[in-house]
């Protein structure tokens, strides 16, 4: 999974992880069929599903301890999305 937020071509696309490989789409409705294949190529395994935002997107979170929230957020990713 690290390897797909550290690569710009997957921002603003759901991710998925499974078998050793990373399959990607624009909408929820292509990461349901990608989900769909996946899960009959590789029966036994749980994929790792994402969506991994553009570096302009800001996601404001309800809690709180807002601000502390959105600190710690910011600190774990701003290398990631620049």
């Amino acid at each position: 999974m690290e390897q797909a937020f550290g690569n710009p071509k997957y921002r603003g696309k759901h991710v998925i992880v499974i078998g050793g490989q990373i399959f990607s789409a624009a909408t929820g409705k292509q990461a349901q069929k990608i989900l769909e294949d996946v899960n009959k190529k590789y029966p036994k395994e749980i994929p790792i599903i994402t969506y991994i935002p553009k570096s302009e997107s800001l996601f404001l979170l309800g809690s709180q301890n807002f601000m502390e929230d959105f600190k710690v957020v910011f600190e774990n990713h701003k290398t990631i999305f620049g």
